[in-house]
């Protein structure tokens, strides 16, 4: 972007300068900010696409993640069960003690 600035802060000293550039020095620079504003659009363009995949990828990691996490969140809170009711069943046998 900086690049295109200074292509055009260029272009406007030559005009102001008046006959100190000559026309095909003009048509070389405009052709240079030409490509180098493609450019810049193309990057973008691969930034988009690069950001849409990542975001992509983040979303598969993150069921992935919640696929795997599942089974053990279902192991926890039967042993809690578990626990709790080994806990009341020895309370039952404090109590007849």
């Amino acid at each position: 972007m900086r690049t295109a600035c200074y292509a055009f802060i260029g272009l406007w000293v030559l005009a102001l300068m008046g006959g100190c550039a000559s026309r095909e020095d003009i048509v070389v620079l405009e052709n240079r900010l030409y490509n180098q504003q493609r450019q810049i659009q193309q990057f973008k363009e691969e930034l988009g696409l690069f950001k849409n995949q990542l975001n992509a990828r983040a979303e598969q990691v993150e069921k992935r993640m919640e696929s795997a996490q599942q089974p053990l969140l279902e192991n926890q809170a039967n042993s809690l069960s578990e626990i709790e009711t080994v806990k009341s069943r020895l309370q039952a046998v404090q109590g007849r003690l």
